[in-house]
């Protein structure tokens, strides 16, 4: 067997690759798969972690609190530092909400749970993801998880014999595969979080410890870390947010990692030797403290700047990221593991005992003071309040094809009232409820809700990337209008995204068969136009604005911008040119959502009228009442 025990400068440079890969994917540049140098971290301490296990077992000096203590020196001041750093940073920039929800999370990081915590809270790929500064240590807890259990595990395998005991681990490493790939499609986020399905990445990197190594001949050392290199980093480019992982997709950069490590295990190849370089070798070094100062630099810089950072923000990040990760190598991780003073365990445990209680009082008194709203104006907290609502959740609120046919359309309005009117749409039309449902409570209407994110309400409309599966859209729309004619609905409100509709060349066809179907039906249609939209997340433009002390700040949108070619002026022309045709009638948003100078805006009376980039808060979508009274009063005394 190669010597596993001595150090691999190889390694470390394969840690460099990892961290790399990392940062690269957070920052949105080249590597859409760059997630995969997680993995690739797994393999790498399942490995080492082996190494260390086996040598003292086999030296007679096995110590689980000795394994543990080192493992503490390694991961806790780092982490700690850091967790401590971004919880007061969050004071400064952070939502009551979103604060006590980052003190929750700190929490759970020192609890060793941040996976279980993010499993439970967070869609890792989601964009909510993207602004949670703590986030990114649901591997440390993974990794953490992992060392509980695997030492005891090692200890009786020491126990029963070699061959044994690697049967033993292959059909642990092979069962947690099993449980990854079997939990993609029934549980997709407990499955990137948890520690079963991914514990056969790190048990994989301890078999390499029993294997032999492989044959002396260059030519196969050579093709196998060359081999090993590229799968790794095919994954790395081809991968995006949207490929199934973990489970057999995650083989590809975990096998890579092994072939790289194994082949490498008695002397360098030509990959091993740009690995152990230098350069790769200080990178690899700082690897575990740029992990952990990456993401609340890029996590913070998201929720202040917006989800699409630019060059600039980006350059920035990843000088920042560079020059926090070696302050944090040269002042927190070498001092805490090697340096003389800290070195002895008693100062140790009291100067780390000290940083836990700060962090864990700190984040306690954010939680129990529900995020300190009193940070900021009461303004302010309205406005973080209204992107807070975000958009109404589909999971709950929309109408699925099952509710359309078993008749279980959402009511509001009057719940006695004597006419009937049906709302049908998509998310942007959801956002119309605040309004109708104030304006059909006040002239007895009683409405139906039948939205659904993404779902024009159109005919048989071919939108590419729908949401719903593509066998469910035509059954949708008749769905739809059986509802409507069971529920004997005088009225129905159509209203939706309509700008990204008219791109598509069947759209005036597929409205005018709209229209004409609920015409010939004896229903009157009321058409409402959508509202502008805009680029960046409203709500936290305008506390950026305010915190910054700008006196402007609020995004408006002239009459032209909207009705531009590349905004709403070409599905204006035909909603309106359709709808003359075939009576239906316009709802027009414009004159309650404009502010005295005429322009379209986003914060009116104190009130912020949007809760994202284009979707319409419950105040913007209560000003709309007068606009629904004024059209449903009109129909309200015909038969």
């Amino acid at each position: 067997m190669g010597n596993h025990s001595l150090y691999r400068p190889d390694v470390d440079g394969l840690r460099a690759v990892a961290v790399v890969l990392v940062i690269l994917f957070h920052a949105e540049l080249l590597f859409g798969g760059g997630f995969v140098g997680v993995d690739v971290f797994f393999v790498i301490s399942g490995f080492l972690i082996t190494g260390i296990l086996l040598r003292n077992l086999r030296e007679g000096r096995f110590s689980f609190a000795g394994f543990w203590m080192r493992r503490i020196r390694r991961i806790v001041p780092a982490v700690s530092v850091m967790a401590l750093a971004t919880v007061l940073a969050g004071s400064l920039l952070l939502s009551p909400r979103d604060y006590q929800d980052l003190a929750k999370s700190a929490l759970a990081q020192q609890l060793m749970v941040a996976n279980i915590y993010f499993w439970r809270t967070t869609n890792y790929f989601g964009t909510s993801a993207e602004v949670k500064p703590l986030m990114h240590t649901w591997s440390l807890a993974v990794e953490e998880q992992f060392y509980l259990l695997y030492p005891l595990l090692l200890a009786l395998l020491h126990r029963v014999g070699r061959r044994v005991a690697i049967g033993t681990l292959v059909g642990l490493a092979i069962l947690s595969l099993g449980i990854s790939q079997w939990g993609l499609k029934l549980r997709p986020t407990a499955v990137f979080f948890l520690l079963p399905p991914r514990a056969w990445e790190m048990i994989l990197g301890g078999l390499l410890c029993q294997l032999p190594p492989l044959p002396a001949r260059r030519v196969i050392q050579e093709g196998a870390g060359w081999l090993g290199l590229l799968m790794i980093l095919i994954p790395a480019v081809m991968y995006d947010k949207t490929t199934p992982f973990p489970g057999l997709t995650a083989l590809l950069p975990c096998c890579g990692t092994a072939l790289l490590i194994h082949s490498n295990a008695s002397r360098l190849n030509l990959v091993g030797h740009g690995l152990a370089s230098r350069p790769m070798v200080f990178v690899g070094l700082l690897s575990y403290s740029l992990y952990l100062w990456h993401w609340p630099l890029f996590a913070f810089t998201r929720y202040f700047f917006g989800l699409h950072l630019s060059t600039l923000h980006t350059a920035l990040l990843l000088a920042a990221t560079a020059a926090l990760g070696w302050l944090s190598w040269r002042f927190v991780e070498t001092p805490f593991r090697h340096g003389i003073a800290l070195a002895e365990g008693k100062r140790f445990f009291a100067v780390v005992g000290c940083m836990t209680i700060a962090l864990v009082a700190t984040s306690l008194a954010v939680v129990v003071n529900q995020g300190f709203p009193g940070r900021f104006p009461d303004e302010l907290n309205r406005i973080f309040a209204v992107a807070e609502e975000g958009v109404p959740d589909p999971r709950r609120r929309s109408v699925s094809l099952e509710d359309l046919r078993t008749g279980n359309l959402p009511p509001f309005g009057a719940a006695d009232g004597t006419k009937t009117c049906l709302l049908w749409g998509d998310s942007h039309a959801q956002c119309l409820i605040p309004g109708l449902d104030e304006a059909c409570q006040a002239l007895g209407w009683r409405c139906l809700q039948a939205t659904f994110y993404s779902t024009p309400p159109l005919f048989d409309f071919p939108i590419t990337g729908n949401v719903i599966p593509a066998s469910s859209t035509k059954d949708y729309s008749p769905g739809v209008i059986e509802n409507a004619l069971r529920e004997h609905a005088q009225v129905v409100i159509l209203g939706g995204i309509w700008a990204a509709y008219a791109k598509y060349p069947e759209f005036e066809q597929r409205l005018r068969q709209t229209l004409e179907t609920l015409a010939a039906h004896n229903i009157q249609a009321l058409v409402a136009l959508d509202v502008p939209l805009y680029e960046i997340d409203v709500p936290r433009a305008l506390v950026r604005s305010r915190l910054m002390g700008l006196t402007g700040g609020v995004p408006t949108q002239s009459s032209e911008t909207y009705l531009s070619p590349t905004g709403a002026g070409r599905a204006d022309a035909i909603i309106r040119r359709v709808a003359g045709e075939t009576g239906a009638i316009i709802l027009d948003p414009a004159p309650y959502l404009k502010d005295p100078q005429g322009e379209w805006t986003v914060f009116l009376d104190g009130e912020c009228l949007y809760s994202d980039a284009h979707h319409l808060s419950l105040a913007g979508g209560r000003r709309l009442r007068p606009m629904f009274e004024a059209a449903l009063e009109g129909l309200h005394s015909q038969p």
